[in-house]
C-alpha cells in the first residue's frame, strides 16, 4: 500500500468530553468488535484506541484519542490534535456545565487543525422541554466552533457508532477538498 493511500484510509478522531460510565459504555463494546486499546497515559487522561474496520467497501483504520477532563490535558491537546482527521465531543444534555466544559477543548483543536470536522452529540434526555440545555445556546456553541451538533434520547454504542460512521463521510468530504 503506498503512503498516500494509507492515509486516506487512517483516521484519527479525538473524543473529548463526558467522563465517567456513559463515555466508557460507548468505548470499551467498541474493544469487543475489533478495536485494541495501544495505550493509555493515565497521568495525562488520554486513551488510545486503534481499529480496522470496514466501511463502504474498503478497509479503514480508526484511531481514536479519548481525551480525559480539560484541567487533565490542556498542556497536551494541541500535540494530541495533530494529524487529527475529526473530532466529537459528547454532552449530557441534562447538564449545561457539560456542555460548557467541551468549550476550552475547540480552541487549541482548531489552532492545530482548523477546519477539521467536528460533531457534538448530546444525549440523556426525555424530550426539550425537559432538558436544562436550551436549542439556541447549543447551536450557538456548535456555530462559535463550526461543529455539528446532533440530539439523541439514548445514546448507545451503536448509535455511537452510526455517528463516527456520518463522521466518517464529513471526514472524506474534508480529505477531498484538503487533501492530506
Amino acid at each position: 500500500m503506498v503512503m498516500g493511500e494509507h492515509m486516506r484510509n487512517l483516521y484519527k478522531i479525538l473524543l473529548f468530553g463526558l467522563t465517567g460510565e456513559l463515555k466508557l459504555s460507548l468505548i470499551y463494546p467498541l474493544l469487543d468488535s475489533g478495536f485494541k486499546k495501544t495505550g493509555s497515559l493515565y497521568a495525562i487522561g488520554a486513551e488510545f484506541l486503534v481499529c480496522n474496520h470496514k466501511f463502504q467497501g474498503r478497509n479503514i483504520t480508526l484511531q481514536i484519542v479519548d481525551l480525559g477532563p480539560y484541567e487533565s490535558v490542556s498542556k497536551f491537546i494541541e500535540k494530541f490534535s495533530s494529524g487529527s482527521s475529526g473530532a466529537v465531543g459528547l454532552y449530557d444534555t441534562t447538564d449545561i456545565s457539560s456542555l460548557d466544559a467541551l468549550a476550552p477543548f475547540f480552541a487549541p483543536i482548531r489552532t492545530k487543525v482548523p477546519e477539521i470536522p467536528i460533531i457534538l452529540i448530546g444525549s440523556k434526555f426525555k424530550d426539550m422541554d425537559t432538558s436544562d440545555i436550551d436549542t439556541e445556546y447549543v447551536t450557538e456553541i456548535a456555530e462559535i466552533n463550526k461543529a455539528e451538533f446532533f440530539f439523541t434520547p439514548i445514546l448507545t454504542h451503536t448509535t455511537f457508532n452510526k455517528y463516527l460512521e456520518l463522521l466518517i463521510q464529513m471526514m472524506d468530504t474534508f480529505d477531498s477538498i484538503h487533501p492530506r
